[in-house]
């Protein structure tokens, strides 16, 4: 019985000691339509993607927007894509306000 007991405090304890936190990601997006380009913030990250004519037709409508937005995360995630670093006070206003001040990297995407 004292056994049973102390395998019972064992598991409960166990499953306090070793939960797993939880994790979250923010990702934002902002279509700026002064420089007509896609700004995407996450983390202490900020993409900025110059986008084709095609597009730019696309952030009108819910529907193409959220499809763009998706195919624009795929690129950031490809490892082909070349990711060009950008000095922070070379931007555009809008971009660096689009950006966010808490920025660590600043990328353009062409």
């Amino acid at each position: 019985m004292k056994c049973l007991a102390l395998l019972t405090i064992c598991a409960l304890l166990q499953g306090f000691m070793f939960q797993e936190s939880g994790e979250t990601e923010n990702i934002r997006f902002y279509y700026e339509p002064h420089t007509h380009m896609m700004v995407i913030t996450r983390q202490a990250t900020c993409y900025m993607i110059v986008l084709t004519a095609d597009e730019k037709a696309m952030v009108h409508t819910d529907t193409l927007l959220r499809k763009l937005e998706l195919q624009l995360l795929v690129r950031i995630n490809d490892p082909s894509t070349t990711l060009t670093p950008v000095p922070h006070f070379s931007l555009h206003s809008n971009l660096h306000k689009q950006c966010g001040r808490d920025m660590a990297q600043y990328y353009i995407i062409q």
